[in-house]
């Protein structure tokens, strides 16, 4: 193989590791989780909701402590609502603080 042939693969081998890196880094993203559930997509929304809420996104934990606070495609579940609104409410997600506020007082 020839040195450009050679040059022309290495530059693939990167763009593909490239791409193929962007899309791990598009998994779990909120945008998706939110885009599930504004679809009624109970299921998808879970599962895309619990990645990025795993990941430490805020506004996805907060998603999940609807669901559970809601039974949107889960059994409805105080327990596990406080907690994912815990989880958003300490890193400052307002709607998640004052849902956790409102779970307190009943």
């Amino acid at each position: 193989m020839g040195d450009f042939m050679k040059g022309r693969a290495i530059s693939a081998l990167i763009f593909f590791a490239l791409f193929l890196n962007g899309q791990a880094a598009m998994a779990g993203e909120p945008d998706e989780c939110r885009k599930f559930l504004s679809k009624m997509q109970y299921e998808r929304a879970l599962l895309e909701c619990k990645k990025a809420a795993d990941q430490g996104h805020a506004s996805a934990q907060y998603y999940l402590g609807v669901m559970y606070d809601k039974g949107k495609g889960v059994t409805r579940d105080d327990k596990e609502a406080a907690k994912w609104y815990r989880k958003a409410a300490d890193q400052g997600h307002a709607s998640a603080q004052r849902y956790l506020e409102a779970m307190q007082r009943q």
